[in-house]
């Protein structure tokens, strides 16, 4: 859970295999969109996959009472593709876009 298990805001499943692939494509986009004028991340990055997030404590009990009592091994996924999304924050909600589609 991001950031702690007592206030959850984020829950995720880290990534163990591929860690530092990751970790390296993560480095080449951000040296390439620093290059062009985005700014850098303010955060260490942490390869995962986002299950949920939260925006208010109901559940939160249920929540912690399912990590605390499960074995928090996920399995095994092969990523064959990333997809580049664009975020757009709105009143109502974040609104997603596919700009493109990369094959590993």
């Amino acid at each position: 859970m991001f950031p702690d298990i007592d206030y959850i805001r984020v829950l995720w499943l880290g990534i163990e295999e591929g860690e530092a692939e990751l970790t390296r494509l993560q480095m080449a986009i951000e040296h390439r969109m620093t290059a062009i004028g985005f700014d850098p991340e303010q955060h260490d990055f942490t390869p995962h996959i986002t299950l949920a997030r939260m925006d208010h404590a109901g559940g939160k009990s249920l929540v912690q009472n399912q990590v605390r009592s499960h074995d928090p091994t996920a399995g095994t996924v092969t990523v064959d593709a990333i997809t580049l999304m664009q975020s757009r924050l709105t009143p109502d909600g974040p609104e997603y876009e596919a700009i493109e589609r990369f094959s590993l």
